[in-house]
């Protein structure tokens, strides 16, 4: 089989399995599929590495998942989901400052998605940077009023300042 369609073909299978939450296998395909990169085009590679990060994420390998990350932002810089999706992984490994960097880049590429300000309110409370988490829930909350993790999240960060009120407000929301 021509090298090219055989790349595209491990690709189609891995997203396949990772629709149906079979992680291990994707990434068996995934990285098939990388492994013939000469045979690959760009965008097809920017899919592919973007995919394995997905896949790592999903299997809790952040560490891992950023390098692919990193590699998807130098195929394509003005992708805001890959700066969210490292982002994500950064904030799992606890790594909140340079988490918010990459939501700031998301938000500014993109700043219509709910949980990208949910996610950097989330890094800025781990922060204890409270003032700033609410500002970015309340922003979520703008553009999804029914949006209950942050409602509840902004309700966590409004105890922290001893808005027991406003804390007590969101719960009843959330």
């Amino acid at each position: 089989m021509n090298k090219f369609f055989e790349c595209n073909k491990l690709v189609e299978k891995a997203n396949d399995f990772y629709q149906r939450e079979a992680f291990i296998i994707a990434l068996d395909y995934i990285n098939s599929a990388l492994e013939l990169d000469t045979f690959i085009s760009a965008k097809r590679k920017f899919e592919a590495v973007v995919l394995r990060g997905l896949i790592k994420t999903k299997l809790g390998k952040y560490t891992d998942s950023i390098s692919d990350f990193n590699k998807a932002i130098q195929l394509d810089p003005n992708d805001a989901e890959i700066f969210y999706n490292r982002g994500f992984s950064l904030l799992n490994i606890e790594q909140y400052k340079s988490a918010i960097k990459d939501f700031d880049q998301a938000i500014e590429l993109n700043p219509e998605l709910v949980h990208w300000f949910n996610n950097r309110g989330l890094a800025k409370y781990y922060l204890e940077d409270y003032a700033g988490a609410i500002e970015d829930y309340s922003k979520a909350i703008q553009l999804d009023p029914k949006y209950a993790f942050a409602i509840y999240n902004r309700g966590l960060a409004k105890y922290y300042l001893e808005d027991y009120a406003g804390a007590i407000e969101d719960y009843s929301k959330a």
